[in-house]
């Protein structure tokens, strides 16, 4: 089967576990996913209030949180379970410091959790985020806009929080980031944008990861978006210097064989 197959080849998957199928497929073995399964948890989807600084909306979102994992990713008696939780939508829904206590909650559940970060204000203005509580982040479009241009890295105000934070985690301990840019069906995605999303990301230790909206939803229509080469990256292949080493050192030239002068001879 072709999803199986395509699933397979990642360590980490980040899967919407509403959507019909998705909870089976993890739950019951049988399809093959990687070491990491990850759940996508959309605050603005299980919580329809805001708990910011009321304590009865914020023990509610607590309780609600503990339901929803309970019915859903940690349901008694299954092979398998998710094994970290991808919190979004949390700016619109939650304070800071209940943050903190909702990821708390996630741990002793024995969830990993990673933050969904995105655009416009990405971690601008957070405070006392207690970064230990979370094995990393996932930044939306912090490198391609959605229209397919790029993202004018030097002007960035909103994303500096976000490249510190994580560059600062991983420098003391493992620290996944992964830059999950999503584009339009309908634009183009130039060679140029596409090998300087992958610059960006290789220099501050993030793992790319672009895709178009229709991929969301439909496993047939992911493709690889690899760092392209540069007009004469090809030259630095292994393969290729190994043949100029090859004919470098070669002490000899063989002539070529050429054909018989007489085969051009002309006959009256």
């Amino acid at each position: 089967m072709e999803e199986t197959q395509i699933l397979s080849q990642w360590d980490t998957v980040v899967l919407d576990y509403c959507k019909p199928g998705v909870l089976e497929a993890v739950s019951d073995g049988i399809v093959s996913l990687g070491p990491h399964i990850i759940a996508r948890l959309d605050l603005l989807q299980i919580m329809n209030f805001v708990a910011m600084d009321n304590e009865v909306d914020m023990s509610r979102a607590a309780e609600t949180l503990s339901w929803t994992i309970q019915q859903t990713l940690r349901q008694s008696g299954k092979r398998r379970y998710f094994t970290g939780v991808l919190i979004a939508g949390w700016r619109e829904r939650v304070s800071t410091p209940l943050l903190n206590g909702l990821a708390e909650i996630l741990t002793a559940y024995g969830l990993e959790n990673y933050l969904e970060i995105g655009p416009p204000d990405y971690l601008d203005g957070i405070e006392r985020l207690e970064f230990h509580h979370f094995t990393g982040f996932i930044v939306r479009n912090g490198t391609i806009l959605t229209s397919g241009e790029r993202r004018d890295f030097f002007n960035m105000e909103k994303m500096k929080t976000t490249t510190r934070a994580f560059v600062s985690q991983a420098c003391q301990r493992p620290f996944f980031t992964m830059m999950w840019d999503t584009v339009a069906n309908e634009v183009d995605l130039s060679h140029a944008v596409v090998r300087r999303a992958h610059m960006w990301c290789n220099y501050h230790g993030a793992v790319p990861f672009f895709t178009r909206d229709c991929a969301l939803t439909n496993i047939e229509e992911i493709c690889a978006y690899e760092e392209p080469l540069s007009a004469f990256q090809w030259l630095k292949l292994r393969s290729v210097m190994n043949v100029h080493e090859m004919y470098r050192t070669a002490r000899t030239v063989s002539s070529p064989i050429l054909p018989h002068p007489h085969l051009f001879t002309q006959t009256t």
